[in-house]
């Protein structure tokens, strides 16, 4: 029998592996910030995940195509600490990043988060 908290998904699924990451940010001396880079978040490398296309948008500025790809992330297991400006890296596929778009949802009693995600294609 299922469990009534959280959806019931196939093992199989979770095919994908992902880094969940955070912007280091190193302070200026001015009050401000400054991009140290991206390093996985603690207990958030080599997730599995299940990834799921939901909807794409081209648009042509300045001569150029740009494209935004919306994606729904499920992890496998809860990861605590994860936040709206983290970012995912898809290990297994050649390294993508997936912006997360908004806070995230969590299925279940803490058994699963849901991600909306953004891939830019530039």
């Amino acid at each position: 029998m299922a469990s009534r908290l959280a959806r019931a998904m196939d093992p199989g699924a979770f095919f994908d592996r992902a880094d969940i990451e955070a912007e280091v940010k190193i302070p200026d001396g001015r009050g401000g910030y400054y991009s140290g880079g991206w390093e996985a978040i603690p207990g958030g490398a080599g997730i599995p995940v299940a990834i799921q296309p939901l909807s794409s948008d081209e648009r042509i500025r300045a001569m150029q195509a740009a494209g935004d790809i919306t994606h729904e992330v499920v992890t496998s297991v809860y990861v605590p600490g994860v936040k709206a400006d983290h970012r995912l890296r898809v290990t297994t596929d050649g390294g993508r990043l997936l912006y997360l778009v908004a806070a995230p949802i969590e299925l279940g009693r803490r058994q699963r988060l849901r991600l909306l995600c953004r891939e830019r294609e530039e």
